[in-house]
């Protein structure tokens, strides 16, 4: 992720990460066998920018003495002047609590540590990556692990969707019969789902962060659809377990529904995670590690496998899935939707199963939608026998060429290789599943030939690129990458309040990506049908050896050069102009 990115991350996130007591439910606290680790303040610089995340530590290595597998509460008070937020745990086992930023952190509830015979470090580190270094101190007080009996919740109470979240440790007693905590620190949240904060952390970085490197370096049409599917999957978590969301692809009621016990915040986020854990075991590979992690963080316990209801659905096998063959992907058509509310409900509409479910949904969908990322479409529309080429063309596009229409542009990577471009994916205009509009609207909605005045348009473009000051080469380097738009417009209403509720946020996502996405399909589509060249190549090819001042990347700067030698700020998108 490069340095704008973390920037925008940094300033959106700042305060979507919350400490966890309630994914723990913990009692008979043995206060004779607290370990207190005491009091300590640090004051250095953190930056997290060099080398990774930083961890700093605070305490040393701490011996416990008891069987492996202990549960703790871990407690403390903390005060900070650091500008950002510090995650507070072990090192073995960072599960911990969250220091907010420039203000003093009295816990709520104490947060549920799994522990052993022996701990590492108690240690702190930025919760997100900060733009530069800083230096501030943090102080620890009262910091003690004591053995308690825990297990997780499961986030039913009797209350239906409109008291969705009610969760207190009002009853959990110490031995000696006194309230584990005192009343101050008791916790029950009512009305609604609970402060959207820390599902907010869930999704920033359980399921952005992961993705993020992977989507950076695809096309445009790519990212749209990714981000489509990704927040589809996510949005239908929260439709299962409510009473009346509808789904995101099929715009009816999901075909497995939990019961209304089950409507629950944590429910909807713990869901989304199982369901792109699932996702990424064919689909964007290289996120799975990321988001396990998240889950390890946040305490989020995740399937190891495929779900064996799941598994045994006639349509789904997770090998040939992760071999190319449509025919191992879930089958809306066929019975594989009744299998898989089989399963669910044979779990308890269990959040792993049900995740899993989603992704077989959105991977069964994702695999005919017309794109063909399978490859396994041939150039001449008929099957492909072997080495399929993901997103190839199967509609016989030929770019049109002469004065003004698109042609290849060269490419190479300063190595000497030199490659022509292929349009990305022309077939997507006219073959493209459609998520809101109907077919009739894609074939309607047609943009006029635009009256270019090439010879005028081609002096403004150089004109516009030579008198390009930083404030409009930062604007262009943002608004080139189409995520961080998203991701700061995101941001910026969940840092500000924008969102009332986790649920509102998946809403939000879910409508931004899906409506951008059709408005891709029909962008593409008449990108396709005018097929109108592209300024870089008119420059190139009237008057190649005509001389003109113009910015120059060797030198970032202003020179006089041949036209034929033109390069605008940021790369030529593999695509026809409009």
């Amino acid at each position: 992720m490069d340095k704008l990115a973390l920037l925008a991350l940094a300033a959106a996130a700042t305060a979507f990460v919350e400490p966890c007591p309630d994914l723990w439910h913990c009692s008979g606290l043995n206060s004779t066998k607290t370990v207190h680790l005491g009091t300590q303040s640090l004051t250095r610089g953190f930056d997290p920018l060099r080398g990774g995340v930083e961890t700093v530590e605070v305490f040393p290595p701490v011996p416990l003495g008891l069987a492996e597998g202990t549960a703790y509460l871990l407690t403390f008070e903390a005060t900070s002047t650091c500008n950002f937020q510090l995650l507070a745990g072990f090192a073995d086992n960072f599960l911990g609590a969250v220091v907010p930023s420039n203000a003093h952190y009295d816990p709520v509830e104490a947060v549920r540590v799994a522990g052993g015979s022996a701990l590492g470090s108690f240690r702190v580190r930025p919760v997100l990556p900060q733009a530069s270094p800083v230096q501030c101190t943090v102080t620890f007080e009262n910091v003690a692990l004591t053995p308690a009996n825990c297990r997780a919740p499961r986030f039913s109470d009797g209350h239906d969707d409109d008291d969705a979240y009610s969760y207190s440790y009002e009853h959990d007693a110490s031995p000696d019969g006194h309230d584990a905590y005192p009343a101050r620190r008791r916790r029950r949240l009512q009305g609604g789902s609970p402060d959207p904060t820390v599902y907010f952390g869930i999704l920033f970085v359980g399921v952005f962060q992961p993705y993020l490197p992977l989507l950076y370096p695809l096309e445009t049409p790519q990212q749209l659809r990714f981000t489509s599917l990704i927040d589809t999957m996510d949005w239908n978590c929260a439709a299962v377990y409510s009473p009346d969301w509808l789904d995101a692809l099929t715009k009816a009621r999901p075909v497995m529904v939990a019961p209304a016990s089950l409507h629950t915040t944590p429910n909807r986020a713990f869901c989304l995670i199982a369901a792109n854990q699932h996702f990424s075991r064919v689909f964007l590979t290289g996120a799975r590690a990321g988001i396990e992690g998240a889950a390890n963080i946040f305490g989020i316990p995740l399937l190891p496998a495929t779900d064996p209801a799941i598994a045994a659905c006639s349509s789904v096998d997770i090998t040939l899935q992760q071999q190319g063959v449509r025919t191992a992907f879930y089958d809306a058509t066929g019975p594989d939707a009744g299998c898989l509310a089989a399963a669910a409900a044979a779990s308890g509409y269990d959040y792993r199963v049900v995740g899993q479910a989603i992704a077989e949904q959105v991977m069964g969908f994702a695999v005919r939608d017309g794109w063909n990322d399978l490859g396994d479409v041939g150039r001449d529309g008929n099957p492909c026998t072997g080495n399929c080429r993901p997103y190839s063309d199967y509609t016989g596009y030929v770019p049109s060429g002469g004065a003004t229409g698109w042609s290849p542009g060269l490419e190479d990577f300063g190595d000497g290789y030199f490659f022509r471009q292929e349009h990305v994916t022309p077939q997507i205009g006219l073959e493209a599943a459609l998520r809101v509009i109907t077919p009739t609207d894609r074939t309607s909605r047609a943009a006029p030939a635009p009256a270019y005045d090439y010879a005028l348009e081609n002096q403004l473009v150089i004109g516009r690129l030579a008198n390009a000051t930083d404030y409009t080469k930062t604007e262009i380097e943002l608004f080139d990458r189409k995520l961080d738009v998203i991701l700061t417009v995101f941001g910026t209403l969940a840092g500000t309040g924008g969102f009332p509720s986790f649920e509102v946020a998946l809403n939000f996502l879910v409508g931004y990506t899906t409506t951008e996405y059709d408005a891709g399909i029909v962008v593409w589509k008449e990108k396709v049908s005018h097929d109108l060249i592209r300024p870089t190549a008119y420059i190139h090819e009237n008057d190649p050896d005509g001389l003109t001042a113009c910015y120059d990347r060797e030198v970032r700067g202003t020179k006089e050069i041949k036209r034929r030698d033109f390069a605008p700020y940021v790369r030529v998108m593999p695509h026809s102009e409009y």
